[in-house]
Parts: structure tokens; C-alpha cells; sequence
């Protein structure tokens, strides 16, 4: 986790008062966007770089590339 991001994220994650396997789950799920960005938008994560339409390929990706179930594509996709 060296990316300044990711350790914000963690450190928000603390401050809520979340689980270590919640902030584990959700850490995750940033690292998997994160991996999907990059490669659909040929450059680094960050997180201002997000645009709408990278949410919505996100959630597409999810649903029809990956084949996710709808529990786990909610899971991933809402703190996106």
C-alpha cells in the first residue's frame, strides 16, 4: 500500500471506527478499481483523475467482463 491514496484511505477507514477485515474488504476493492483504471485508461490510479464515465465502465466491467453477482458488484461498486 505505497500509494498516498491508498493510506489516506486507510487512515479514513481507522478513523471511522472500521472493522480490520472491513478495512481490508474495502482496500481491496480500491486496489481492483484501481488496477482496472490503469488499464482501462492507460495511466495511474488517482483518485481526481475519475470521471463519471470511468464509474459507469467500472460497473459495466463488473457486470458483464467479470460476471460478478449483484451482491458483490454493490459491494465494490458503491465506494467508487
Amino acid at each position: 500500500m505505497n500509494n498516498p491514496s491508498f493510506q489516506a484511505f486507510a487512515e479514513s477507514l481507522t478513523r471511522e471506527g472500521k472493522s480490520p477485515l472491513t478495512a481490508r474488504s474495502y482496500l481491496s476493492d480500491l486496489a481492483h478499481f484501481a488496477t482496472w483504471f490503469a488499464q482501462a485508461n492507460g495511466e495511474a490510479f488517482t483518485p481526481g483523475g475519475i470521471t463519471l464515465l470511468d464509474v459507469r465502465g467500472y460497473k459495466s466491467y463488473l457486470v458483464i467482463a467479470a460476471q460478478f453477482k449483484p451482491a458483490t458488484v454493490n459491494r465494490r461498486y458503491w465506494r467508487h
